[in-house]
């Protein structure tokens, strides 16, 4: 069974722990990544979530998951993205972008330039249906005009972006 340390209102850890299928009560939080992985061509990977998923069956979507019980948000970032495409990225180069509060979970979003090839993916065939590249406006626009319009989070990613505007990474991208 996997626990979840659960989160006050400002994402502290409340000292209790809980099994991951535990309902969040109101003003109970869970902690949870997003990872985006770009290549050194400025192009990012997007995973089709598996049919099977109980949330967002079939939707376009970047690596994440629940952070356990006693581990850190780093941890887990690293963590999902080795489960469910097989990638296996160095913590030194992860970059924390931001915290979102979307009850009832903290979001910690994390980003990695990561030199990799599509046939060197394995898929995790329970969370993961197809991965594909996409450039930084069609990230943009996939996730977060046709599958989660969320303006928060979008704005978390295009400040990334306008940051690394003059990198050459992103010049053409």
């Amino acid at each position: 069974m996997e626990w979840m340390d659960l989160r006050d209102g400002t994402g502290r850890p409340t000292g209790r722990l809980v099994p991951r299928e535990h309902a969040l009560q109101n003003g109970e939080f869970m902690l949870a990544v997003h990872v985006f992985i770009y290549r050194d061509d400025g192009r990012f990977l997007l995973q089709k979530r598996s049919l099977r998923k109980r949330l967002y069956p079939g939707k376009w979507d970047i690596t994440g998951g629940g952070v356990r019980a006693g581990e850190s948000s780093l941890e887990a970032a690293c963590r999902e993205v080795e489960e469910e495409v097989g990638l296996t990225l160095p913590p030194r180069r992860m970059q924390k972008l931001a915290r979102l509060k979307r009850p009832p979970c903290f979001f910690d979003v994390w980003a990695c330039r990561h030199a990799f090839e599509m046939d060197e993916l394995v898929l995790q065939a329970e969370e993961v249906d197809a991965v594909r590249l996409v450039t930084p406006q069609e990230m943009l626009t996939v996730l977060f005009e046709e599958e989660y319009p969320d303006g928060g989070y979008r704005r978390v990613l295009a400040d990334f972006l306008a940051n690394a505007a003059d990198a050459p990474l992103f010049r053409n991208g």
